[in-house]
């Protein structure tokens, strides 16, 4: 990161569309994996994300809040531990916020919304480490539950990456 601290905002609108949705000229850049899914936030998903940095050969992530209201605060540079960056999440209070943690090249990342969605975006091998070996199952599979449970947000994630 530049000696100067980066801000949420900078690097949300690098490579989002709004909180809690990646943008799709950001994703098609250089053929990126976009899978979301439904998962709990806890310890295995966020040990996924460091392992998937470790995929891509990083030394850190840059992790930020994505609500308007934090646009202001910097982008925080963790290493790849799972719980270094669990505390910097729970540091933020007990009530879950959406946020992006981005690789440091801005290749990949990932954007945990406060409910159970998220959605992985990168090259496969980061992807992977995240939802598992079988990217086109976990895609279907969020496609059904998004049809199923028919929740708004769901089905418009669904729809923004095609997997209805």
């Amino acid at each position: 990161m530049e000696e100067q601290a980066m801000l949420a905002r900078d690097l949300v609108l690098r490579v989002c569309a709004g909180p809690t949705e990646f943008s799709q000229q950001w994703i098609q850049a250089r053929g990126k994996v976009t899978t979301p899914f439904v998962v709990p936030r806890d310890r295995n998903l966020i040990r996924g994300v460091v392992e998937a940095g470790r995929a891509l050969g990083v030394d850190r992530l840059l992790v930020c809040r994505t609500r308007a209201e934090y646009s202001y605060d910097p982008v925080t540079e963790v290493p790849l531990d799972t719980d270094t960056l669990i505390d910097l999440i729970r540091g933020w209070g007990p009530t879950p916020t959406d946020f992006l943690v981005c690789v440091e090249d801005f290749s990949a990342a990932v954007l945990v919304s406060a409910s159970e969605l998220t959605v992985a975006s990168g090259p496969v091998d980061f992807v992977r480490e995240i939802v598992g070996p079988d990217i086109p199952r976990v895609r279907a599979d969020f496609a059904t539950r998004a049809l199923d449970a028919n929740r708004p947000d769901l089905l418009r994630a669904a729809q923004h990456y095609n997997c209805v």
